[in-house]
This record gives structure tokens, sequence and C-alpha cells, in this order.
């Protein structure tokens, strides 16, 4: 107890602590809304504060609790019962989650995963939320969200330099080991933002030269260059190889229930970027020691 009699640490703090890492997300969801909806047009994050998309009316605080104004509100806006779409409490919810889950796998086990990667972490993982619902809704990934990412990695390299790979020994099929110092930080965040944006740039190039059309927007080469700078270029080299997986079945029905063959390819670059961001380490062990063996094994 503390001399004026109260506790000095906080009760249960293993329930407290995620619980507010989901509040946090839940918050932070709802600005990323925010962003999702004015970005593309151009308008301020700021002014004017939270309205209705159909009838303008602003929004009061008490209707603006992430998620649960929604369910309160049976999804329809207190003014004009215009429809709310579904994406703000999906957002929400979604980055809640997000928050939770890597809020969890980081303080569960301290000794296997970094604490001070979380801020970042958890930045890079905003990013690639607003990059995705925009891409899929306009076809266009903000260069607010990837330039400022672009500019974000090498500064938080500087001041934490174990967030990036160390370079003298970096190899891709080798465990990750951590930077050490300032310049061997921002060097391996530089390098990786060139790695990830030269990757899907050559991609883009080959595509257009092969189908004599646009093959990759360069949305999605600042988007790679945005993660380059934050994971390095181990992640980004895992990252470009997952992400056409993991956009394979989504593209062929696509193109067999609409007949459309484009496919925004930032949603399963974003998806692919936090798999590696998350388990690299697994996907590693898996493609260079798992399967070989498995495959071997049924080989002979």
């Amino acid at each position: 107890m503390s001399p004026i009699g109260y506790a000095t640490e906080m009760p249960h703090p293993e329930i407290v602590y995620p619980l507010l890492s989901l509040v946090l997300g839940a918050i932070v969801g709802s600005f990323l809304n925010v962003c999702i909806w004015r970005l593309p047009r151009e308008e301020s994050l700021v002014l004017p504060g939270s309205r209705c998309t159909a009838c303008q009316a602003p929004v009061a605080w008490h209707d603006n609790v992430p998620i649960l104004s929604y369910l309160w509100l049976r999804g329809k806006c207190r003014s004009c019962k215009g429809k709310i779409s579904l994406q703000y409490p999906v957002v929400e919810a979604l980055t809640a989650l997000l928050f939770f889950y890597m809020h969890r796998r980081t303080f569960t086990d301290p000794g296997m995963y970094d604490t001070g990667l979380l801020v970042p972490q958890l930045l890079l993982v905003s990013g690639l939320i607003v990059a995705t619902f925009v891409d899929l809704a306009h076809r266009i990934i903000p260069d607010e969200i990837t330039k400022t990412g672009m500019i974000a990695g090498p500064f938080l390299s500087a001041l934490y330099p174990p967030m990036q790979p160390k370079l003298a020994v970096a190899q891709v099929w080798e465990p990750r080991r951590a930077a050490h110092g300032t310049v061997e930080a921002i060097a391996a965040s530089l390098i990786g933002m060139v790695v990830g944006a030269g990757m899907i740039w050559g991609l883009g190039w080959l595509g257009a030269k092969v189908f004599k059309k646009e093959a990759m927007g360069f949305g999605d080469v600042k988007l790679m260059g945005m993660v380059g700078a934050f994971l390095g270029w181990q992640a980004v080299f895992w990252a470009f190889w997952i992400a056409p997986v993991l956009g394979l079945v989504y593209g062929v029905v696509q193109k067999l229930r609409t007949g459309d063959s484009y496919m925004p390819y930032g949603p399963f670059l974003s998806a692919a970027s936090f798999a590696v961001m998350l388990w690299q380490a697994e996907i590693v062990q898996a493609v260079t020691q798992d399967y070989p063996t498995l495959l071997q094994g049924w080989i002979s």
C-alpha cells in the first residue's frame, strides 16, 4: 500500500491490460474509418467533426462510441434513418481484435517477442488497414499513408534499432537477428524500402510487357516501400511471394463471377505483410525445412 492508503499496482493487470488494448483498438479503428472515408476525397481528418455521410447531420458523442453505437442505433442514422455502412463496426472490431492479439502475443511470452516492437507494429497495422479498405472501395492507396510510412520507418528505426534486421548476417532463410546501432537500423530500413518498392515495381513492369497494359498500380509500389521501411528487406521478400498465393482464389472467383480481371492487390500485400511481421520465423521454417522434408518423404 502507498502512504496515503491506495494500492500502487493495478489489480489483475492480466485482465485489465488486454481489455485496454481492445478499447484502444476500437478507438483507433474509429479514427481509421475517418481516414478511409476522407483521404480518398481529399478532406480534412479534423474538421468538420463526425457527420452522417447521407444527410450531413453532426453525430453526437454518444452516437459515436465504437461498435456499441452502431448496435444501439441498429445501423441507422439517428437524424435521417439512413443506413450506416457495415464497414464502420467491421473496421473498429477488426482493429480492436488485432490490437488485442498483438498485445497478448507480445506480453504473454516477453522472452520470445520483443516488447519494443509493439508500437511500430501497431502503427504499421493501422496503415495497412486503411490501405486495404481504401483500395477495395476506390482502387487507390492514399499517399498520406504510404509516404508517411516511408518517412516514419527510418525515423522509428533510429529511435529503436532492434526493429530492423541485422544487415551483416541477413539472409532470407535465416532467423531474424536484430540490428544494433542507429546507422545500421536506418540503413536496413532504407534498404527494405528500396527492395519492397523495387520488387513490386519490377513485377508491374514485367506484367505490362507481357499483358500490354498496366499490371500494377504505383500505390502498391509505395505500399511495399512502406512495409520494407518498417520490417526490412527479408520481410518484404517473403510478403512478395505470399501475396499472390492469398490473392489467387479471389482473382479466379472475381473473374468467373464478374468477368472483371482487375484485382485490388493492396489487401493481399497488406495481409501478407501482416503475416510475415508476426510469423516470419515460422514461415521461413515451414518453407525451408518443414515442406522440403515432407515433400522428400512423399517422393521416397
